[in-house]
């Protein structure tokens, strides 16, 4: 194996992180992993979920972006979620960020009595060492 995909190999099981956030109903949901320098977050795993509690259909977007809101969008998805119903997302995901930038995760603000929840979870990459 060559000395560079060794290094990436090893950081991927060593360099690990989570960015979660659980908040009340009616509660913006976002969790953010802070930036490194010289390094470059790579998110490989995502657990999201939506609980709608009220009397109409709601579509929710999950979005994940480089740095912040105002960030460049790195992935987006939507769904919508039933009156009284729940949707549950669990996915493994290759979403690499900007070289020594945060990554940002967010719902957006929800409806009145919708519940939105997020786990990423992901490694950093170094190049430098």
């Amino acid at each position: 194996m060559n000395p560079k995909a060794n290094q990436s190999l090893i950081q991927s099981l060593t360099n690990r992180w989570e960015a979660i956030h659980n908040p009340s109903a009616n509660t913006t949901c976002v969790a953010s992993v802070a930036a490194v320098a010289n390094a470059r977050h790579r998110a490989t795993n995502i657990l999201a979920s939506c609980r709608n509690q009220t009397a109409a259909d709601v579509t929710t977007t999950l979005t994940i972006r480089d740095s912040s809101y105002a960030g460049t969008v790195l992935a987006q998805l939507d769904w919508l979620t039933y009156a009284a119903d729940a949707v549950i997302i669990a996915a493994p995901v290759n979403i690499s960020g900007l070289l020594g930038n945060a990554v940002f995760v967010e719902f957006g603000t929800p409806a009145a009595s919708v519940t939105q929840k997020v786990a990423l979870s992901g490694w950093t990459e170094n190049p430098g060492n």
